[in-house]
């Protein structure tokens, strides 16, 4: 290997330890700096990284455009070699190559970053179509009542997917009504969050498919620190000599969220629904619970419960209307309303316009003994 480009892969992997042990980054987003790191250190090939200039950092931002990424992904490049720049600035050999006026060419434009600030158009689904998709799994089988377990759980919580398949047994508190996210236990949250999230009243249905899972669960020795949402249990078929999906489960936890992404597609298809990401349900939740006349409590207790340190968070990212539900309701809003409160009958209207009358008058008398003051003085 050239040594330039050891050397690039050397203070790569410099910034990656710092930026665990020092920035206390996870192990995601240290794996995604990496990722990230690694365009520049392709771009560069031979070439070391004191080499840098102003002209070599437009052409790769020029590169990371044409290379057909998102606007987010472009400007998430960016963000992460600007953060390694500043460390590299400081390291020895660097500290007169990486100047702070170099960085700033590391930076989209404005346009770019607002580009990368709009939300993903989501097809957000009906809470009808979420009843129509539990009632379509059958619960005669041990894998349909866990299946039906899952979206009952995922509507009336909004828990992240990959929280609900870390989560053991001892996490349940049905009767209490709510499901505790514990990193302790491990549960897989964001940020690590200790979270109780409360069971919402969405329909009842939903609460009994939760119930009679855990039951089930319970009956069939699985203890506290079994999953919730098991795997389903491989048996290995002796003719063909390969291992085949049962009916049955099995106590282990999931190794990915992606299993639980293509149950739901293969459940959604089999219903005559199009497909919604297991996000959707939190993003539905939040729309409901938008519509509602909650007080200031309710609306905060609601945030905390799915993990939300601001309102801000729950309220501006999540439950977005459809463009349909925009251009209907804008459409049916009243503009010829009449100014006058109907609700204020004759006199007391009479009183008000008196009550003006006499303000302005009391105005001009002010303002005319303010006169006559200044003209004594």
């Amino acid at each position: 290997m050239n040594k330039n480009k050891a050397d690039n892969i050397t203070m790569n992997k410099g910034f990656l330890t710092w930026s665990a042990q020092a920035d206390g980054k996870c192990d995601n987003t240290v794996n995604q700096r990496h990722y990230h790191l690694l365009k520049l250190t392709n771009f560069m090939g031979n070439s070391n990284y004191k080499k840098l200039t102003t002209e070599i950092i437009i052409d790769f931002k020029m590169w990371i455009k044409d290379s057909g990424v998102s606007a987010a992904t472009y400007c998430a490049i960016l963000k992460t070699i600007r953060k390694f720049l500043s460390w590299l600035m400081a390291q020895h050999g660097f500290k007169r190559k990486i100047t702070s006026l170099l960085i700033s060419y590391m930076s989209p434009t404005a346009e770019e970053t607002r580009m990368a600030q709009q939300p993903a158009y989501r097809n957000l689904v009906s809470l009808d179509s979420v009843i129509n998709l539990h009632n379509s799994i059958p619960d005669d089988t041990p894998i349909g009542m866990r299946d039906r377990a899952v979206v009952g759980t995922e509507i009336t919580t909004g828990m992240r997917h990959k929280a609900l398949i870390t989560t053991p047994l001892s996490c349940l508190y049905l009767e209490e009504g709510y499901i505790h996210q514990d990193p302790r236990r491990g549960v897989q949250t964001k940020f690590k969050k200790n979270i109780k999230s409360a069971i919402c009243d969405v329909n009842g249905i939903f609460l009994e498919s939760i119930k009679k899972w855990e039951k089930y669960l319970r009956l069939n020795g699985f203890g506290d620190a079994d999953p919730f949402i098991p795997c389903a249990l491989k048996k290995y078929d002796p003719f063909s000599h390969c291992f085949k999906v049962s009916t049955d489960v099995e106590p282990k936890f999931w190794k990915s969220h992606t299993s639980l992404t293509e149950v739901l597609r293969k459940r959604c298809k089999a219903a005559g629904l199009p497909y919604f990401a297991p996000h959707n349900f939190r993003h539905l939740l939040v729309k409901m619970v938008k519509e509602l006349d909650l007080s200031s409590k309710e609306s905060k207790c609601f945030s905390q419960s799915l993990g939300h340190e601001h309102e801000d968070t729950t309220y501006g990212c999540y439950g977005k209307f459809s463009e349909d539900d925009v251009i209907s309701t804008v459409s049916n809003i009243d503009f010829q309303q009449v100014a006058k409160d109907k609700d204020i009958d004759d006199d007391e209207f009479e009183e008000f316009q008196a009550y003006q009358s006499w303000k302005k008058m009391q105005k001009k008398l002010n303002k005319k003994n303010g006169n006559k003051n200044e003209r004594t003085k």
